[in-house]
């Protein structure tokens, strides 16, 4: 996905969460993150039903079924003293269905899967859901959406076009959630009751806004735990995030539809002001392109 954005094949990815677009900031990589998809995912931290839980300190000695550039793990564990690298063992198998068969096998002590995988963990009967990330973290910051800097810059007023659409979809989602429910099952053929065990749950957090906040302190807990390289050090990260291009769509978007839903626009407005305005400066205006109407 990132290989296509630097190719030129692929305009935009997103679903990668925050750690993979930041380790490819980090190595070098060109990309600005203008949005967001997922704010928290439904990701549960699970071990075998008998596994004692009292918080991340328990996994201080212990084997841990994730990566250690999942932030929102090993960025609490920072905090809470306790060294990820060195004092948590990690077991990394390619396919996270190989995180569950790693602990039912004793191979490892406490795991984390994605969203996808929270059923499977919930209606196993030998396996517990500990916790969510988002309960270890909130607002962690799950799947952000990006691009090449060049392309946003190019493109900014296909990037708003964009956004207003997906702000528009937030809020006809939260409005109409049964609807969007049924409409997933519908073009996905997945089955409702897999569906429901994460759109139902309040940890799976759509929000289009792109968490500046949220991504800073990830950067700063990955740069913190040692994963990535000391020229990352050298890096401003501010230069690879760009929220003015969202908030604009968000006051165009208010504009024109906020007297069908109010509050929820306020509530993106509050949470801009919260997570994105603060230090943020204009921006130069930059090479337009055709304004596509939403």
């Amino acid at each position: 996905m990132f290989e296509g954005i630097e190719n030129g094949t692929i305009d935009i990815a997103s679903n990668s969460g925050t750690n993979l677009p930041l380790q490819h900031i980090a190595e070098g990589q060109d990309l600005t993150i203008f949005a967001g998809y997922l704010l928290t995912g439904c990701m549960p931290v699970f071990a075998k039903v008998d596994t004692e839980w009292n918080g991340i300190e328990d996994l201080a000695g212990k084997t841990m079924a994730c990566e250690p550039n999942m932030f929102a793990i090993s960025g609490p564990l920072l905090d809470s003293g306790i060294d990820p690298l060195n004092d948590v063992t990690w077991y990394d198998p390619e396919d996270q269905d190989d995180r569950i068969k790693a602990v039912k096998e004793g191979k490892a002590d406490y795991g984390l899967v994605g969203t996808q995988l929270n059923y499977a963990i919930d209606s196993d009967p030998e396996l517990k859901i500990c916790a969510y990330a988002s309960d270890i973290l909130p607002d962690y910051s799950c799947c952000r959406v990006e691009a090449s800097t060049e392309w946003v810059n190019n493109n900014p007023n296909t990037v708003k076009a964009l956004l207003r659409a997906w702000i528009r979809a937030m809020q006809y989602y939260e409005s109409n959630h049964e609807e969007s429910v049924s409409f997933i099952c519908e073009v996905t053929g997945q089955d409702e009751e897999v569906l429901r065990s994460h759109m139902d749950n309040p940890h799976f957090d759509i929000n289009t806004d792109p968490m500046k906040t949220s991504v800073e302190r990830a950067w700063d807990y990955l740069i913190r735990t040692g994963i990535f390289s000391s020229e990352a050090n050298n890096i401003d990260l501010d230069e690879h995030i760009n929220t003015e291009l969202y908030k604009e769509a968000l006051d165009e978007c208010q504009s024109k539809y906020g007297n069908d839903a109010p509050k929820f626009y306020e509530k993106m407005q509050s949470l801009y002001s919260a997570c994105d305005q603060a230090g943020s400066e204009s921006e130069e205006d930059q090479q337009t392109d055709s304004d596509p109407e939403q």
